[in-house]
Order: C-alpha cells, then structure tokens, then sequence
C-alpha cells in the first residue's frame, strides 16, 4: 500500500513538473522567433516608408503633394516608434514566463511532500501574458500604420 501511495505521488509529482514545462513551451510558442521576425519586418517596413515619403516630401510639387508626404511621413514614424516598447515587451514576456514556468517545474519535480508539490503548484501559469498581449496590439498598430502610410504613399503619387 506504501508502494501504490509513493507512486501516485511521484506520478502527480511528475505530471505537475511536465505541466509547468508546457505552461513554458506555449510560451515560447506564442512568442517564438517567427514573433520577433514579423515585429522586426513591420519596422523595416516602417522605416523604408518613412524614407520613402521623406524622400518624396523633399520633391513635392504642390501643397497636396506635401500634406501626403507629411502625413505618410507621421505615420511610418508612428509605427516605427512602437517598434521598440513592441520588441522589449516580446522579450520581457518570454523571459518572465519561462523563469517562472522553469522554477514551477523544478519545485515540483523536487516535492518531496504533498505540502510541498502543492506549494509548487501556486505559481500563475500566466506570467508574461499581459505583456505578450500589449505587444500583439502594438503590432497590429504597427502593421496598420505601414499600410495606411503606404496607401497614403500611392494615393499622393497617383492624384
């Protein structure tokens, strides 16, 4: 009966040292490189539409062609400008999330103690999450401003 008891607890131990592990890989998952890529990409975009409408501001032709140019202007560098607070957030959500899911893990799979394995199990599976949130939204704003910027872009040049 011993036997069946340790067992059980060394398989709760384990299953809650692997869930911990989980919480970590979604984690990484919902924040992986191709995350950091995408956020890299939207500010290179930013940043060439900014040159791109600095460079057409510097040729205009009339007033409507400078009021286009600013504007586009203000919204390449709006986008651009998230591009850090959006980048740092991405990070501080994986690196809180995965030291706290790694810590999670550890303390479980070392419970020695059904008071120590449920200690080890108060920890919020959610750390990071806020940040990985405002980060999403910064990157929709960022994506929004480059296409707004680059339809303004199109529609000063073309009228």
């Amino acid at each position: 009966m011993l036997l069946r008891d340790l067992a059980f607890f060394f398989q709760a131990a384990s299953n809650d040292a692997a869930y911990w592990r989980s919480v970590g890989d979604f984690t990484e998952e919902a924040t992986g490189p191709w995350g950091v890529q995408a956020l890299k990409a939207l500010a290179g975009l930013n940043l060439i539409g900014l040159a791109a409408s600095l460079i057409l501001f510097a040729a205009r032709d009339n007033s409507a062609f400078t009021a286009g140019a600013i504007s586009a202007c203000a919204l390449f560098l709006a986008g651009l400008l998230l591009a850090y607070p959006a980048l740092r957030l991405t990070r501080i959500s994986r690196s809180t999330a995965n030291a706290a899911s790694a810590l999670q893990s550890r303390e479980a799979g070392a419970a020695w103690t059904w008071e120590q394995l449920r200690s080890a199990n108060v920890g919020n599976p959610n750390v990071g999450r806020k940040e990985r949130k405002i980060a999403l939204r910064l990157a929709v704003i960022m994506a929004a401003t480059a296409t707004a910027g680059c339809a303004l872009l199109i529609a000063t040049v073309w009228f």
